[in-house]
């Protein structure tokens, strides 16, 4: 018999995810957000596709990773999002009430864009790019060398990453990042590719007597955890003394963007909680403390029948997606619809329960 155990958020986050799938001009592909995010962001989509996964959308992401490639730039750049207009258009027209959408549809073809805000590109793109693609076994030749040509080690062996490049892009999060490094490890390792002297600078800058990890942002640990970095008690002691789904421990306002700041989402990324990110951290903890991943279950429960969709950000320790003057939580969203589809599907997989019918 078939578990029920949150089933109204699974339910949800099955809708959220379907309401993003959408047909353009070039087959059905998955969206980030329903309105201001309306865009095929590479990154989001890469972290998703586990999610897409185990709802059963494996053709939409492989259509999409080659889609993507497509775009590829001649020095081996990913683009940073898809769209038939400039991303910025789609805020502007999210703030206007959705005035302009037939001016926005995907039948037309799709445009690449490189370069964020702030003039830097998606560091980590085509790095979970290849990890994704991995996922799927994608068919054909990965070109993982012209792909890597974006990176260059420093002196001390570490890459170095531009202001506001990572996901946590309200916050400069210049020079070597303890995220990348792992997600690198881990794409390398996936393809079968030597990490032992990239194990040794991991270890030396992050991992040493003066455990710098700890300082790290929430995702940063729930990585390490998972590929084995780290003290297991210390990592899972930091995890839960953390308010659930806030990624970084509170920032120096002169690391905050000022565009973010003016919009009234001043603790975008070190203060608000994101959905995707409690998710990731009640599957992780799965295995670690099962009581405190049951909570997060259920408090992503609570927010998502709430708001009635998966949200983007939300009000930490609350059922409220967050809303601001300038500023509504993006709902549904992909990327959080998908980590928690990630998730139960990681509960049923650990516990032998039986997955719901779709």
């Amino acid at each position: 018999m078939p578990s029920l155990q949150n089933s109204n958020l699974r339910e949800i986050a099955e809708q959220s995810l379907r309401a993003n799938i959408i047909p353009t001009a070039q087959g059905t592909l998955c969206v980030a957000g329903a309105h201001q995010f309306r865009t095929l962001w590479t990154r989001d989509f890469c972290y998703a596709v586990p999610g897409l996964i185990a709802a059963g959308h494996e053709d939409v992401v492989k259509r999409q990773l080659r889609v993507i490639l497509s775009f590829m730039r001649t020095d081996g750049l990913l683009p940073r999002g898809l769209d038939v207009t400039s991303p910025k258009a789609r805020v502007v027209n999210a703030l206007a009430g959705n005035l302009f959408k037939d001016f926005l549809s995907y039948k037309q073809p799709l445009r690449p864009e490189y370069l964020g805000e702030h003039r830097t590109v998606a560091f980590d793109s085509n790095v979970l790019w290849l990890q994704a693609a991995k996922l799927v076994d994608l068919e054909g030749d990965l070109p993982f060398a012209k792909l890597m040509k974006l990176y260059s080690k420093n002196a001390d062996g570490l890459y170095e990453q531009p202001k506001y490049s990572d996901w946590m892009d309200s916050l400069k999060r210049e020079g070597p990042q303890a995220l990348f490094h792992l997600q690198m490890w881990r794409t390398l390792r996936a393809l079968g590719i030597e990490t032992d002297s990239l194990s040794r600078v991991i270890k030396a800058k992050w991992f040493a007597a003066d455990h710098a990890i700890l300082k790290e942002s929430t995702d940063t640990l729930l990585l390490a955890l998972e590929l084995g970095f780290g003290e297991v008690a210390r990592l899972v002691e930091e995890v839960r003394r953390r308010p659930i789904g806030v990624p970084a421990l509170e920032q120096p306002e002169s690391e905050v963007s000022f565009t973010t700041r003016i919009v009234g989402l001043r603790h975008y990324h070190d203060g608000f909680a994101w959905a995707w990110l409690a998710a990731e951290t009640a599957r992780v903890m799965l295995s670690h403390d099962p009581s405190f991943s049951a909570k997060i279950f259920s408090e992503l429960e609570a927010l998502c029948v709430n708001e009635g969709a998966v949200p983007e950000i939300y009000v930490a320790g609350t059922d409220r997606a967050v809303k601001v003057r300038l500023y509504r939580s993006e709902m549904p969203f992909t990327w959080g619809a998908a980590k928690i589809l990630e998730a139960l599907a990681a509960r049923e997989a650990a516990s032998g329960m039986q997955p719901l019918d779709h």
